[in-house]
């Protein structure tokens, strides 16, 4: 990856978009460096296709800004922007072999016939289809697809590699392996890649930065681990499947914590820069404790100002090293993947619970609404 001082091989800025009266997007930019891979992610119709059309070509923005290796872009012809882009579709061509399918786009870069194919050659090894080049597409498995349709996009040695849900369509454990594999790829070769996707847990499994999407709008930017660990909002949390929100009042310590009220109880919160008022707090389940609610101090000594949420357990799901439980608080249903207790057993549906949590694990969020 560039260093941080370099210029981002792409930049797109300000980019808006509509589809007759509809926004698709409503001011976008987006910055990758060389050698990056950038996931957008987002719910269907976020606008996250819609960047990526834009970005190579394909769609032509209203206003705002395509840059590609210092170059604005605007104007230039997707076939000759060195944007190489992968499909959900494929847009394989059934009528051809492997082989011309892969060397389809070095025919229309000009390249010999010896050049095309010994990188036809070398295109199909990276994606472990040595010796398919003389097969029909309607002989490939669905993963197979998958791999020729990358190793038609690589082979014209893009400067940037676009792929819009490439792997959306197949089973979860083909969909693991070829994003393990697809990783191990785009990383061996240096290329820099955006992914488009629905899915969170590719975007964080193969991306060094996300773009979370929402309404055409870009509600957050930032590493897979800031954009998990520290969301911008009530609405970046669900989307991440962190569900725990709980309003509240916050009222300032001054000693870098902050107390927090809520319909659950007090939460104490490391926030020293939080103002005072209405704010959304954010449970997190890292390093949290459960234990029986009439436990004693046998059960172990408290952490610093741990704070606590006691209730009923409500549903519960094994899911191998943890256990994922439902706690109903008051009008609250809260979860927590926990560890299982060391004496073996565990919870049931009734149990009255405590869960103890680290203040390091709570999220100051802005109010909704």
């Amino acid at each position: 990856m560039a260093g941080s001082d370099a210029p981002p091989l792409l930049s797109v800025r300000d980019v808006r978009l509509r589809y007759g009266e509809t926004p698709a997007l409503g001011g976008v930019s987006l910055e990758v460096a060389e050698g990056e891979i950038s996931a957008v992610i987002g719910p269907s119709g976020c606008g996250k296709t819609s960047l990526l059309r834009v970005t190579a070509g394909l769609e032509r923005a209203e206003s705002g800004e395509v840059w590609l290796d210092g170059r604005r872009i605007d104007a230039v012809p997707a076939h000759r922007r060195g944007i190489g882009l992968m499909f959900q579709e494929l847009a394989l061509f059934p009528h051809l072999d492997v082989e011309s399918n892969v060397a389809f786009g070095l025919r229309m870069q000009g390249l010999g016939g010896a050049a095309r194919a010994d990188r036809v050659a070398e295109m199909l090894a990276l994606v472990g289809l040595s010796g398919y080049g003389g097969r029909k597409v309607h002989e490939l498995s669905g993963g197979e697809r998958q791999r020729v349709a990358l190793a038609r996009s690589l082979a014209p040695r893009p400067r940037l590699l676009m792929l819009d849900e490439p792997v959306g369509a197949l089973d979860r454990a083909l969909r693991e392996e070829l994003l393990t594999e697809l990783a191990d790829i785009l990383r061996s070769q240096g290329l820099t890649a955006i992914y488009v996707t629905h899915d969170q847990e590719e975007a964080f499994a193969l991306a060094d930065r996300v773009l979370v999407m929402e309404g055409g709008l870009a509600r957050q930017s930032g590493r897979p681990e800031e954009i998990y660990g520290a969301p911008a909002d009530a609405w970046v949390a669900r989307f991440l499947g962190r569900t725990n929100l709980v309003a509240g009042e916050l009222t300032p310590s001054g000693d870098g914590r902050a107390r927090v009220r809520t319909p659950l109880g007090e939460f104490v919160v490391a926030s020293a820069a939080a103002a005072p008022g209405p704010v959304t707090l954010l449970l997190g389940d890292e390093r949290a404790r459960v234990e029986p609610a009439e436990a004693g101090e046998e059960s172990g000594a408290p952490m610093p100002d741990e704070s606590v949420v006691t209730g009923e357990v409500v549903g519960r799901a094994f899911q191998g090293r943890r256990v994922r439980l439902r706690v109903r608080s008051g009008e609250a249903e809260l979860a927590f993947a926990v560890d299982p207790p060391s004496g073996g057993g565990g919870w049931e549906v009734g149990d009255a619970v405590r869960v103890r949590l680290d203040p390091a694990s709570i999220r100051v969020l802005p109010p909704e609404g």
